[in-house]
Parts: C-alpha cells; structure tokens; sequence
C-alpha cells in the first residue's frame, strides 16, 4: 500500500475538488479531509490522501506534502473546477 500523502493549500483552491481524483492517481484508498468534524485520528501513515488548508494541522505526520498546484499539474488540470466541467482529461 502507498504511504499517505498531504494535500495542502488555501481555503477555496480546490483541494477537495480534486481530492478523489488524486488519490485514485496516487493509488491511495480513502481521502481524509482534516477540516471536516470528525477527522480520523491519529492520521494513518499507509493509504490515505489527508486534505488541510493549515500545514500546522499535521505537523508531526511524516509524509510527502503536495502543494494544490502540483497536485493540478500531476492531473494534467489548469485548475480545479475543471472537474466539474468535464473539461479534465
């Protein structure tokens, strides 16, 4: 199983937009989004795209960090709401 990877960037980016699209890319199993109520915790290491605005929400977790706008180059997207359009390949 792929170690869990951070999503991050600003409030309305379109990190959750994207989020299941990425972690099918990323062959991770489940999306944790930090900011709902709720959140799984302590965050799982194997599996899981876990999606915050705030870095400092998972400080301490070890895993790789990927920026909103690398993750919309590493799926070929200009921006988010090209999910929603049908524009996204």
């Amino acid at each position: 199983m792929a170690a869990s990877v951070v999503l991050h960037g600003p409030q309305g980016s379109g990190k959750t937009l994207i989020a299941e699209r990425l972690a099918k890319h990323l062959r991770l199993s489940r999306v944790i989004d930090i900011e709902e109520p709720h959140t799984v915790r302590p965050l799982p290491v194997d599996g899981a795209l876990v999606v915050v605005s705030d870095l400092l929400d998972v400080r301490g977790f070890n895993a790789r960090r990927i920026h909103i706008t690398e993750a919309l180059g590493l799926l070929g997207l200009k921006r988010a709401q090209d999910v929603l359009e049908g524009t996204a390949s």
